[in-house]
């Protein structure tokens, strides 16, 4: 583990709202932990981390979309999905090896504040729609087999939408919301997020 920086001490410090007089009492775990979470400060006020690190998803070339991708949703795939157009790859989505953290529900709010309580910027949290595909057909084994569903950030042009995938005898099924104007989901459900890094 790296040593503590003067700087970092100060920070954590202020931000802990500690009293400065007896630093020597503040143990290097408790800094590094706080600058490792300090990414997701509000999380667990919604969210619990299931899995961190994990599971992962293999380099996708980006050309597949929900809407299309009846192989891996044989339960059905929603209509919503052409109906706001979200049936295009998107722009400059060729992507790496990811990562990836799953959160459990454990208090109900909208989709903005839970992903809102990982990381403030919407774009982090985001998959592609190709590495959804491949998520699901990779790990169908991690889906809820009590009907609740697991979900995915996407983005669209400049829009942001939640992948709906819901597990049920006949297979899986995939629906859509556009963040914002969903209803707050239940509780017990997974998110699915690439993994936050200082």
């Amino acid at each position: 583990m790296s040593r503590v920086t003067d700087k970092q001490l100060i920070e954590f410090i202020t931000r802990k709202n500690l009293p400065p007089s007896d630093p020597n009492n503040i143990s290097r775990e408790q800094v590094h932990a706080f600058f490792r979470g300090r990414l997701v400060p509000k999380y667990h006020e919604y969210l619990q981390l299931v899995s961190e690190g994990v599971l992962g998803i293999t380099a996708c070339e980006g050309n597949r979309t929900l809407a299309y991708a009846i192989d891996v949703f044989e339960a059905g795939i929603h209509s919503n999905l052409l109906k706001y157009e979200t049936d295009k790859p998107g722009v400059a989505t060729t992507t790496k090896k990811t990562k990836l953290s799953v959160y459990e529900i454990v208090r109900k709010g909208a989709f903005s504040e839970l992903y809102g309580s990982i990381h403030e910027d919407m774009n982090r949290l985001c998959l592609t729609q190709h590495q959804i595909v491949t998520f699901c057909k990779t790990y169908r084994g991690w889906f809820r087999k009590d009907g609740d569903a697991t979900d995915f950030l996407f983005k669209v042009e400049d829009r942001f939408y939640v992948a709906d995938v819901t597990l049920f005898t006949s297979g899986l099924d995939v629906c859509l919301y556009m963040l914002g104007e969903e209803e707050s989901p239940n509780s017990s459900r997974f998110l699915v997020v690439p993994i936050q890094t200082v």
